[in-house]
């Protein structure tokens, strides 16, 4: 049987604690939660990407901040035993615009 470390996330309704480290460059962790904890994260992830231009993920030791670009890419996998739902937001890089050219 393999033993899994269980971590809660949540996406905080209010000011982030000074006492967290900020997660810059790459980063990775992979998470296991209980279906009524799922839902909460997912609802408040929800209600940033509706509201917020930045989206803020925390533990209780680490909070990661990131500026989404406004499309989403979203992928579903099936197999035999498992379902993959993977949810990709790119950073938001600004406005592209191109200058028009000054006739001479």
């Amino acid at each position: 049987m393999t033993a899994y470390k269980v971590m809660i996330m949540e996406i905080p309704k209010e000011n982030i604690s000074s006492r967290r480290k900020e997660v810059i460059g790459d980063f990775s962790q992979e998470f296991y939660m209980g279906r009524i904890e799922l839902a909460s994260f997912l609802r408040n992830l929800a209600d940033q990407v509706e509201t917020q231009g930045a989206l803020r993920i925390t533990t209780e030791d680490w909070v990661l901040a990131f500026d989404p670009m406004d499309m989403v890419k979203v992928d579903v996998d099936l197999d035999e035993s498992e379902l993959e739902i993977e949810i990709e937001f790119k950073k938001s890089t600004g406005n592209l615009q191109a200058e028009k050219i000054k006739p001479s």
